[in-house]
């Protein structure tokens, strides 16, 4: 199996936890109401993979 592959199959739960791991450690989510934060975002990278795109 690829790496790609892998992500393709993921849940959003799993994806949103990737791409959080992948962030780093600092927030710059649009989902979170303080702006930058030391906090994890992966339920805002969640509700960002469940929304429409935008144009």
């Amino acid at each position: 199996m690829t790496n790609f592959e892998m992500i393709k199959n993921m849940s959003r739960k799993e994806l949103a936890e990737f791409i959080d791991r992948l962030g780093g450690d600092d927030c710059f989510c649009d989902y979170c109401k303080y702006g930058v934060c030391d906090y994890s975002c992966s339920e805002g990278y969640e509700n960002w993979l469940k929304s429409e795109v935008e144009e």
